[in-house]
């Protein structure tokens, strides 16, 4: 070790040299198989690089990008292990930002309009049919606006969002596609159980709406099915113009 390593995990030479392994550096954070792959490598004298999540004598976690081989002797024995890393943390939150960014909406944190479509193309390739598909509109929001200003139609937008994520299941896609329309994508859920999804989402409307003193939340809902085969662009546009029969109706 050097006194990199040192700054890095915070260990003295005193502390690691000849009394303990790299399992000290185990962050619990990495699956066992990648472990045994890595030693799997290493043994077969095989280079290895690559990143892992390790941790610090403080206990923090940090990711280091780097490589390690095997040190041989004149008979080709492994007599010891080379290891070369860096810290990268800063840099994979810099990148998690930008995944974020380029994924959802800024203002309600949804996802954005293009993560929704290609979503949309996956489930179309994929096995996870009946996908349906939500559309909700907020309701007066022009209103809002127009009384208002758009700080108050922002909040609103903002507190609808909130609501139908607290609504839906976490591997659902619920995407901000446009102004103040929603869009809800559903894998492996058929009509009767989409229809109770909205139903859930009404609930939790009325339960906001009790404890909020401002301009009252209002949603229109529309909801179509596509079974295997089906295009989940046409059932798109169904469940789009089933959510302006409804906004119309309201």
């Amino acid at each position: 070790m050097n006194p990199e390593f040192t700054r890095l995990y915070g260990y003295s030479a005193d502390e690691v040299v000849g009394k303990t392994t790299p399992r000290v550096l185990k962050s619990g954070k990495m699956a066992p198989e990648d472990y045994r792959l890595y030693w799997q490598a290493l043994l077969g004298k095989e280079a290895v690089r690559g990143e892992l999540v390790n941790r610090t004598k403080d206990g923090r976690s940090i990711t280091v990008e780097g490589s390690a081989n095997a040190v041989l002797d004149d008979r080709d024995a492994i007599v010891g292990f080379l290891a070369v890393q860096r810290d990268v943390s800063e840099r994979k939150v810099m990148e998690a930002k930008l995944v974020d960014v380029s994924t959802h909406d800024v203002l309600t944190g949804l996802y954005n309009r293009r993560f929704f479509e290609e979503e949309m193309a996956r489930l179309q390739r994929g096995r996870q049919f009946p996908v349906s598909i939500i559309m909700a509109d907020l309701n007066r929001l022009k209103e809002t606006n127009d009384r208002e200003g758009h700080a108050a139609g922002d909040a609103l937008i903002q507190r609808a969002a909130q609501v139908m994520t607290s609504a839906f299941r976490a591997e659902d896609i619920i995407a901000r596609i446009g102004g103040d329309e929603v869009a809800i994508l559903l894998p492996g859920i058929d009509a009767a159980a989409a229809e109770q999804s909205v139903c859930r989402v009404q609930v939790a409307l009325d339960k906001h709406n009790a404890t909020q003193s401002g301009t009252p939340l209002s949603i229109a809902f529309g909801v179509s099915t596509a079974a295997q085969g089906a295009s989940l662009g046409d059932t798109l546009i169904e469940a789009d113009a089933l959510m302006y029969v409804d906004k119309g109706s309201r």
